[in-house]
C-alpha cells in the first residue's frame, strides 16, 4: 500500500500568526499557528463513506521531524481550479521554509522565513500588513482512532493520533475540506480494521472486517499505510465494556492470515456500529444501499487511482456523481485507454507523474526547436513538433489534470493563458530566444570597458586611491601609515528600460510563433545595440570629470592626433605610458585595444598585422602589440579613433547591471487582460567614468 494518503487541512491563522507584530521585516521571519485542538473536518472515503477527522495534538501524536526542514508554498502548490492528479511542487511556488517547529498549549506552531527575492515583495508585504491571514498544513495520517459519533449528523469521528504535516502554505479563502487534494497513489487498497458489538446481546464479541480483495496477510505496517481504530459503544444497561479496537502501541507487520472465522463480518460491517442508546441517528449507514453506494464509489476510485489515462479523474468524478455503475465506467476507462499513448512502464499516479513530466518536458524543448533556441528536435519533442501552439497549450492542460473535453477556439485558449502552466512555458522560450540573439550581436566594448555591478537604482560613486597612498619604507618598530580611497566626484547609475509582448488567444489560434521567435529575437538585439548606444554616446560626449577637466583633455594626457598607423600608434603608446598616479608615479599604463570607425578599420589592420620584413626598416612593430583592433559604427567622426588599457589593469569606462540581472529578461506579468497574457521584456543597464588614465583618443 502507498503511504500517500494525503488531505488538505484549511485552518485561520491565529492572531499570533497573522499580527505584524511578529513580522520582523529585517530577518523576513514571523510565527504562526498552523493546527489548533479540537477542529473536525469532515471527510469522505470511499471504503466507510462520510466521516469527522480530527487531528490529534498530544505529545506523540505528531510526527514533527519532516515539518523542521519543511517548505512554505503558495496555495499547496495548485493553481485555481488544479485538482488533478499529485504533481512535482514547482521551485517557484516556493516563498519560504520552516525554521522551526513545535506543539504548545494545544496547538501546533511555525517559525517561517519568507524569500527575499524582489519579486515576492507583494508577498511579504500582504502577510506584514495583515492581508494574508490564512495558512493551512498538508499531511497524512498513518493511524486513526475511533472517538465517537457526532451528535449533529451521526456520522463516527476518528481521530488522527500518528500523523505527520509535511507542508505549510497561505491559502486566500480557508475552507473546511479541498476537494481532490486527497489521493491513494499506487495499485493497492487501504486495509480498515473495525470492532462491532452486537447490539441484541450485552456484551458482544468483537469481530473484524477488512475490504473485499484484499487479504489479512497484505495489511500494511505501521508508517505505510492509513489505519483506523474503532470502537462500538455499549448499549445502555449492557454487560461487558467497550473493548479496544487495536492496542495503542505502533502497529508491527501483519502476520499471514488465519483461517476466517465464522464470527468474520461481510463487508457491510465496515460502516456497522451499535447504535447509540440515546434517540435514533440521523441515517442508517448499514442500509444496503448506503452500503452498496460507498463499494460503487470505492471501486471507480481505486480504478482511477491506478490509471495512467489522461483525464480519467474527471471521469470517475463525474461517474459517482451520476451514479454511474463500476461496469460503465469501466467500459469507458478501456474505451479511453485505447486511444490513450500508454506510460512508459508500470501503472499507478507515481507512473502518470513520470509521464506527464516526460511530455511537459517534451513540449518545452518543441516549442524552443520551433523558436529556433535549438538546432534540432530531442526524441522528447518529436512527437509535438508539428503540434500548433493550440494544441499544445490543450496537452499542457491535460498534463496538469484539467478539463478540456468539450472546449475548443477561444475558450480554450483563454483557459490556457489564464490557469496552467502554458504561458510560463511560452515565457521561457520566449526569453531563451532573447538570450540567445542578445550574446551574438557584437559589443565592442566589453574588450575594453570595465565591469561592474549595482545593488540598487541609486547613484553609484566612483571610488579611486587618494592621494598618499603610495607604499613607503616603514622603520623597525614603526607604525603603518594608512592609506586612503577616496570618491573622485564621479557618479552614474543604472536604469530600467523595458517593452511589453502580448501573448493573445489569436497568437494561439493563429498559432503564430512571432512572439516567440521574431519578437523576441529583435528585443534580444534591441538590448544589445542599447547597451553599445548607452556607452559609446558617453564615450562620445566626452564628459567633465569630477576634476573639472573633461575625459580627453591636455591636462590628462590623454588626447593627440596621428592617424592609425606607426606614427599615431606610436603617439598613443608613449602619452599612455606616460601616465601618473595621484601621488605622481608612474604606472606605464599599456595600451592594448584599438577601436576605430569602419573607414579607419582596414588601415588599422594592415598596421597591426604580422608581415616578413626584408629589411630592417620594414618590419612593423606593432604586429601582435594589441588585443584587439575593432570596428564600431558609433564613431562617426571618419578620422577619430581610440585606445585603451586592460580594464582589469587601468580603468577607462566603467558599465553596469543590476544584481540578479545581469542580462535582460522576460517575465510573464501577473495580471490578465482581455486578451489574454503579456509578457514583459527588461533589461537594466548604465555606464560612467571610472578613470581618465586608460583611455587615448587620436583627434585628426
Amino acid at each position: 500500500m502507498d503511504p500517500k494518503v494525503v488531505k488538505v487541512s484549511s485552518l485561520e491563522l491565529s492572531h499570533r500568526a497573522a499580527a505584524p507584530a511578529t513580522w520582523d521585516p529585517k530577518t523576513n521571519q514571523l510565527e504562526l499557528t498552523w493546527s489548533t485542538a479540537g477542529v473536525r473536518m469532515k471527510a469522505w472515503r470511499g471504503e466507510i463513506g462520510d466521516y469527522w477527522e480530527e487531528l490529534g495534538l498530544d505529545a506523540g501524536e505528531v510526527r514533527l521531524d519532516r515539518l523542521q526542514r519543511s517548505a512554505v508554498l503558495k496555495s499547496h502548490g495548485r493553481s485555481e481550479g488544479d485538482y488533478g492528479p499529485p504533481r512535482v511542487v514547482r521551485m517557484e511556488e516556493q516563498v519560504g521554509s520552516v525554521k522551526e517547529a513545535w506543539l504548545a498549549n494545544g496547538a501546533g506552531h511555525a517559525r517561517v522565513e519568507l524569500i527575499g527575492r524582489d519579486d515576492l515583495k507583494w508577498f511579504r508585504d500582504g502577510v506584514a500588513e495583515g492581508h494574508f491571514r490564512s495558512v493551512s498544513v498538508g499531511y497524512k495520517v498513518y493511524r486513526y482512532r475511533w472517538a465517537g459519533d457526532n451528535a449533529e449528523d451521526g456520522l463516527p469521528i476518528y481521530r488522527a493520533i500518528d500523523w505527520e504535516p509535511f507542508e505549510i502554505s497561505f491559502i486566500p479563502i480557508p475552507e473546511d475540506f479541498v476537494a481532490g487534494v486527497r489521493s491513494h497513489s499506487g495499485a493497492h487498497s487501504t486495509t480498515f480494521e473495525t470492532h462491532t458489538m452486537d447490539p441484541k446481546k450485552a456484551g458482544g464479541t468483537a469481530t473484524t472486517a477488512t475490504q473485499p480483495g484484499t487479504p489479512a496477510a497484505n495489511a500494511p505496517a505501521q508508517g505505510t499505510a492509513t489505519e483506523l481504530e474503532t470502537r462500538a459503544a455499549t448499549p445502555a444497561g449492557g454487560e461487558g465494556a467497550t473493548q479496544p479496537a487495536r492496542s495503542e502501541q505502533p502497529a508491527t507487520p501483519a502476520q499471514p492470515a488465519a483461517p476466517v472465522a465464522a464470527t468474520t463480518s461481510t463487508t457491510e460491517n465496515l460502516a456497522t456500529r451499535a447504535p447509540a442508546a440515546q434517540g435514533p441517528v440521523a441515517f442508517d449507514a448499514t442500509a444496503p444501499a448506503a452500503v452498496a453506494e460507498r463499494a460503487r464509489a470505492a471501486e471507480i476510485n481505486r480504478m482511477a487511482a491506478i490509471s495512467w489515462v489522461p483525464g480519467i479523474r474527471e471521469l470517475a468524478t463525474r461517474a459517482i456523481a451520476e451514479g454511474t455503475s463500476v461496469e460503465a465506467f469501466r467500459a469507458a476507462a478501456v474505451e479511453r485507454m485505447i486511444v490513450a499513448e500508454p506510460p512508459a512502464h508500470g501503472t499507478g499516479i507515481r507512473v502518470l507523474e513520470e509521464e506527464g513530466t516526460k511530455r511537459f518536458r517534451g513540449i518545452e524543448q518543441a516549442l524552443e526547436y520551433r523558436a529556433r533556441v535549438s538546432d534540432k528536435p530531442t526524441t522528447e519533442a518529436r512527437p509535438f513538433v508539428a503540434m500548433p501552439l493550440l494544441r499544445l497549450a490543450e496537452e499542457v492542460l491535460r498534463i496538469r489534470g484539467m478539463k478540456v473535453e468539450g472546449i475548443y477556439g477561444h475558450d480554450l485558449a483563454h483557459r490556457a493563458l489564464t490557469s496552467s502552466d502554458f504561458p510560463l512555458l511560452l515565457a521561457n522560450t520566449a526569453n531563451k530566444r532573447l538570450l540567445g540573439v542578445y550574446g551574438q550581436i557584437p559589443r565592442t566594448f566589453l574588450k575594453w570597458a570595465r565591469r561592474s555591478i549595482a545593488s540598487d537604482f541609486k547613484t553609484k560613486s566612483i571610488v579611486r586611491m587618494g592621494s598618499g597612498s603610495a607604499l613607503v619604507k616603514i622603520p623597525e618598530d614603526g607604525e603603518i601609515p594608512l592609506g586612503k580611497l577616496t570618491e573622485s566626484g564621479d557618479s552614474y547609475r543604472v536604469f530600467e528600460y523595458g517593452r511589453r509582448i502580448a501573448l493573445t488567444r489569436q497568437l494561439l489560434i493563429n498559432d503564430d510563433l512571432s512572439a516567440l521567435d521574431r519578437i523576441p529575437a529583435a528585443f534580444g538585439a534591441r538590448a544589445s545595440g542599447l547597451e553599445s548606444d548607452i556607452v559609446y554616446a558617453l564615450l562620445l560626449s566626452n564628459p567633465t570629470l569630477g576634476d573639472g577637466v573633461t575625459l580627453f583633455h591636455a591636462n590628462h594626457g590623454n588626447t593627440g592626433t596621428g592617424t592609425t598607423d606607426i606614427t599615431g600608434f606610436t603617439a598613443m603608446r608613449t602619452a599612455m605610458r606616460k601616465q601618473t598616479d595621484p601621488d605622481g608615479l608612474q604606472i606605464n599604463v599599456d595600451p592594448r585595444h584599438v577601436v576605430v570607425p569602419p573607414e579607419l578599420e582596414t588601415i588599422a589592420q594592415q598596421y597591426t598585422s604580422a608581415i616578413q620584413a626584408q629589411v630592417a626598416g620594414n618590419v612593423n612593430p606593432f604586429s601582435g602589440s594589441f588585443d584587439s583592433v575593432q570596428a564600431e559604427p558609433r564613431l562617426t567622426d571618419a578620422n577619430d579613433w581610440y585606445g585603451f588599457a586592460n580594464p582589469d589593469v587601468t580603468e577607462s569606462l566603467e558599465y553596469s547591471y543590476l544584481a540578479g540581472a545581469e542580462a535582460p529578461q522576460v517575465e510573464l506579468e501577473e495580471q490578465f487582460t482581455s486578451s489574454g497574457r503579456q509578457l514583459r521584456v527588461l533589461h537594466v543597464f548604465g555606464a560612467g567614468v571610472a578613470d581618465f588614465r586608460g583611455a587615448w583618443r587620436s583627434v585628426n
